[in-house]
C-alpha cells in the first residue's frame, strides 16, 4: 500500500463519496480548493 508523509485527502474524499453514493444511491459533486492555488 502506498503511503506518503501527508494523507492524500482528495483520494480519501473520493473513496468516502463513492461509498456514500453506493449507500444512498445518489451522485455527489464536490470541489477541492488547494492552498497552493490561492498563492498563484
Amino acid at each position: 500500500m502506498y503511503m506518503s508523509n501527508k494523507p492524500d485527502m482528495e483520494r480519501v474524499i473520493q473513496v468516502l463519496i463513492s461509498l456514500l453514493e453506493e449507500q444512498e444511491h445518489v451522485e455527489i459533486t464536490y470541489t477541492i480548493e488547494k492552498e497552493e492555488d490561492k498563492t498563484a
